[in-house]
């Protein structure tokens, strides 16, 4: 077992032992308190759980060697992961949405109690220091589907915001003999689904574009052009593409050689080029160089 699914699935699990325990403390919180925004939020928890899942499915996945039907390797399941959490994200935030529009025509009659208050701090730091460690261990390790569901946990982060801001504001509101504001908890629970959408939509879109096969970015293409021009024997290096597979990167790329070299020549200089983009990038997975001859300048 690789460092880096180790790594992926400490985060994962991480994910899903916090989760657990968060969607227990605020549904518990949310119907004790009458808290619709406590409830939505304790929702959100619990298809954080499916996410955590979601890694761990797509990084064992990703992690099998390449094979006959698959010879480029199985990086793009996390890839799908990643898109499979996206629309777990998408689906708990539009039920949130309708719990919560459900409120508005139930009516309201008695604020949240100070148990859901509560509630939403516990959550706001402790889904905050979940971020900022399983974003860590993605970085670590360059790990999307990992810096996927780290983002999910920063989503949570926000919806907790949000709803503690609604039931204190209902509280208030009641105290001060405003009976509008006990609308501002289910008002709130609409807000916190508005905000895991975006975020779900967000992260889809993120996730299709790597399905479409788009370009790595800008400055990994520079290198590997960079480290192409750097071999010896090498005149030109143009038409270098590169796109990513998961954690990995494939590249195709046109070099430049002499063109009164053998083709024994010209094909040891491509396996140079070859061998030392490999050994310059660990996200490197396969490298497909095309020599091409160039005029001799006089």
């Amino acid at each position: 077992m690789s460092n880096r699914y180790k790594t992926g699935l400490l985060g994962a699990w991480v994910g899903i032992i916090v989760n657990f325990i968060l969607m227990i403390i605020k549904g518990l919180a949310g119907y004790l308190a009458n808290s619709q925004a406590m409830i939505a939020d304790a929702l959100h928890s619990g298809a954080d759980i499916f996410v955590s899942c979601a890694v761990i499915i797509g990084m064992f996945i990703a992690s099998k060697p390449a094979d006959q039907e698959h010879p480029y390797g199985h990086g793009k399941a996390e890839t799908i992961a990643s898109k499979i959490i996206a629309l777990i994200i998408v689906l708990a935030g539009l039920n949130v949405a309708i719990s919560s529009l459900g409120v508005f025509f139930e009516g309201v009659d008695v604020p949240p109690g100070s148990m859901a208050l509560w509630a939403a701090l516990l959550s706001i730091l402790v889904k905050e220091i979940t971020f900022r460690y399983t974003h860590y261990l993605g970085e670590k390790v360059d790990c999307k589907v990992l810096l996927t569901s780290s983002w999910e946990h920063r989503s949570d982060v926000f919806s907790s915001v949000a709803a503690l801001i609604g039931i204190g504001a209902a509280r208030i509101g009641d105290f001060l003999g405003y009976p509008l504001f006990l609308y501002m908890d289910p008002l709130a629970g609409l807000l916190v689904s508005v905000l895991i959408i975006r975020m779900g939509l967000r992260l889809a879109g993120e996730a299709a574009y790597e399905l479409m096969d788009a370009s790595a970015r800008k400055d990994i293409i520079e290198d590997i052009r960079e480290a192409a021009c750097s071999v010896e024997g090498v005149t030109e290096v143009h038409d270098v593409k590169a796109r990513s597979a998961g954690p990995y990167v494939l590249v195709d790329l046109r070099i430049g050689v002499r063109c009164d070299l053998t083709v024994k020549e010209g094909h040891d200089i491509a396996k140079k080029v070859k061998e030392g983009l490999l050994s310059r990038r660990d996200d490197i997975l396969e490298v497909i160089v095309h020599v091409n001859p160039c005029e001799i300048e006089e």
